[in-house]
């Protein structure tokens, strides 16, 4: 179960992925959208 808690000081090792999620976005690390562009309509999802 996930809560989204402003107040609490997060830990990386309770909740890695949001933790991750959080301090890489200001860093720039997360740049790719939820859909890759539409470059290869016919390349398989696993092609990465």
């Amino acid at each position: 179960m996930y809560f989204i808690v402003g107040a609490q000081q997060q830990d990386p090792t309770l909740d890695p992925v949001c933790y991750l999620a959080e301090h890489a976005k200001p860093l720039g690390l997360i740049k790719r959208p939820r859909k890759p562009p539409k470059q290869k309509a016919q390349a398989p999802l696993d092609s990465a």
